[in-house]
């Protein structure tokens, strides 16, 4: 089948839109859905979607991509509506096929220079930290009202 769906309400240069358009039946990894991973270490880690979100693709795609983005590892996604998890992996050298139909997956393309996270203020060799939980001397945290009820 066609992956074109006309009733998208994304522009194609959003980055949802764009995962949309290259993902493909199968997954990553192997995750666990309640273990969330070092997204400052890590090589993968899983989230849970909202039931709310996960009824619709697009909504489903648009709540990993953001978690993905909010991760400084996260550089491909696999997702299952089913499940309502979205996995997030640092490298996906051999995908896996078996799950076909549960899980979509495919790289996220990062936008550079848009002042994502990256380079606010520049004092990086400051802190000792051994990646242990938070990130140290991160102020702010994820800004866009998360899931945390």
């Amino acid at each position: 089948g066609s992956g074109q769906q006309a009733g998208q309400k994304c522009m194609p240069g959003d980055p949802t839109s764009r995962w949309l358009s290259t993902a493909a039946d199968g997954y990553c990894a192997v995750t666990d859905a309640d273990d969330p991973g070092d997204c400052l270490s890590g090589s993968n880690g899983a989230w849970r979607i909202r039931a709310s979100a996960a009824r619709q693709l697009i909504l489903a795609t648009t709540a990993c991509v953001e978690k993905c983005l909010a991760c400084d590892r996260c550089r491909y996604i696999s997702l299952s509506q089913q499940l309502k998890q979205c996995s997030w992996h640092h490298s996906c050298d051999s995908p896996g096929s078996r799950a076909a139909g549960q899980f979509r997956f495919g790289p996220l393309e990062r936008l550079r220079g848009k002042g994502h996270g990256r380079g606010r203020g520049g004092r990086q060799h400051g802190g000792r930290c051994r990646g242990r939980g938070r990130a140290c001397g991160g102020g702010g945290g994820g800004g866009g009202g998360g899931g945390s009820a």
